[in-house]
């Protein structure tokens, strides 16, 4: 009988660990989606930082140069002081971060919202670029006849909106895992193995430490990879953007797990130390 209550212990145990884990990660990809709301804060942040980082901006250069045809590449070597200044200018014009800001945030929400489609006005953007693209250049480089084409455009995010919201339907069942975690900790409670707290404190410090660990270490394992200076500084400020929900969410859990250790051994203390102060009197 002993040992059939020890292994339903320890069955009911590894069910609510797994149960835990999945509920933390449905969870978090959750908070994680939600993130895309603040896309345009993001791309702001992104913009500030390259404008002042004169790496970033040389390395916007030379991939602007890469891509163009040897006669074109050998123009842009000529004027790359002015072109530069350019490329500082239109990154750290906070008009234009504001409209950028403003256009992925309208998209961003329209697929969050589950919308077919969202009507996005360049024109304000462009209208911006060509302003200082023009002053860089001192004569019209970008006349009002080039930006007539930028009118506000209607797009069709039908897909990426039924992307979101089947990713989202799946998420779901964390809800239910939580319950389930919940309930078989009753369970647990009832057949008295030993402290549901401390056995819960140890399930959410196991999996609330790694969901603050992993979204630490994305940048510095993104720092590894061959890729252009300026999206060295770029991916890092994506990747906290979409896994800083994830890593409060585990320092809180972790935060929780810590005190559901802590205060049963407490409370066992004063208990000891209330018995004899009983005993003693």
């Amino acid at each position: 009988m002993v040992i059939a209550k020890k292994l339903l212990v320890g069955l009911l145990s590894f069910l609510a660990w797994i149960l835990l884990s999945l509920a933390i990660l449905c969870t978090s990809a959750t908070l994680a989606l939600n993130g895309l709301a603040q896309s345009g804060k993001t791309t702001t942040s992104i913009l500030q930082s390259v404008s002042t980082t004169p790496k970033a901006i040389d390395s916007i250069f030379t991939e602007i140069v890469k891509g163009a045809d040897p006669k074109v590449a050998a123009e842009l070597e000529k004027n790359k002081a002015e072109i530069i200044k350019v490329i500082t200018s239109l990154t750290g014009s906070a008009e234009i971060q504001g409209a950028i800001a403003t256009s992925l945030d309208a998209l961003a929400q329209g697929v969050l919202n589950g919308d077919k489609s969202v009507s996005i006005d360049f024109s304000k953007v462009a209208g911006l670029v060509a302003k200082e693209i023009n002053k860089a250049a001192k004569s019209t480089v970008v006349n009002t006849k080039d930006l007539d084409i930028l009118k506000p455009k209607v797009i069709d995010i039908s897909k990426e909106s039924t992307v979101i919201s089947d990713i989202r339907a799946k998420l779901r069942f964390g809800t239910y895992a939580w319950v389930l975690w919940a309930f078989i900790m009753s369970i647990l409670f009832y057949l008295k193995s030993e402290s549901v707290l401390k056995k819960a404190g140890r399930q959410l410090l196991s999996v609330g430490l790694p969901a603050i660990i992993l979204p630490s270490i994305a940048p510095l394992v993104i720092q590894q990879f061959a890729i252009p200076d300026y999206a060295k500084d770029i991916f890092p400020k994506i990747a906290a953007q979409i896994t800083g929900p994830a890593l409060k969410f585990g320092a809180t859990l972790s935060v929780i797990g810590l005190l559901f250790l802590v205060v049963p051994v407490v409370m066992a203390r004063y208990k000891n130390r209330l018995s004899e102060t009983v005993e003693q009197g």
